[in-house]
């Protein structure tokens, strides 16, 4: 084995530690900025889970503290509420109750679960980078129309 060309012990020099800390800590300050600005364009990005999330917690925290009465007695004001309200304007309670419902569950179950074969047969599925590109489906939309 050859020695080095260079004799490295000679080239030591002490580390200045404070400036290493320095330089360190204004790295993961950085860091984290980037951290925290990125959660938050997440976030307005996706400003509507944001009920949702809020709701679960709280139906949680309910439950935790006083048990699942609280929740049956508001499922049951809900239900009367939804019964009243279909009771006297069916129009708009089919308009904003059932045809929400109706996309939800076509875009869930309907949709969603055939997009990637549909959209292969349609020749849109390309093959990139060792993995396939699909179409993302942005939004379903029922207008069906009432009989009787």
């Amino acid at each position: 084995m050859r020695a080095p060309l260079v004799n490295f012990r000679r080239l030591q020099v002490a580390t200045p530690w404070p400036l290493v800390w320095t330089v360190t800590i204004a790295f993961l300050l950085a860091r984290l900025t980037v951290a925290v600005v990125r959660f938050a364009v997440w976030g307005l990005r996706h400003w509507r889970a944001w009920p949702a999330v809020v709701l679960v917690l709280v139906a949680v925290d309910v439950y935790q503290s006083r048990g699942w009465w609280p929740h049956l007695l508001v499922l049951l004001v809900l239900t009367a509420a939804g019964g009243v309200w279909f009771w006297r304007g069916r129009d708009s309670f089919h308009r904003l109750v059932v045809l929400r419902a109706v996309t939800v569950w076509r875009r869930l179950w309907v949709y969603r679960r055939q997009w990637h074969e549909a959209m292969t047969l349609c020749g849109l599925v390309k093959k990139y980078d060792g993995g396939e590109k699909v179409p993302d489906l942005l939004s379903v939309r029922c207008s069906l129309l009432r009989h009787g």
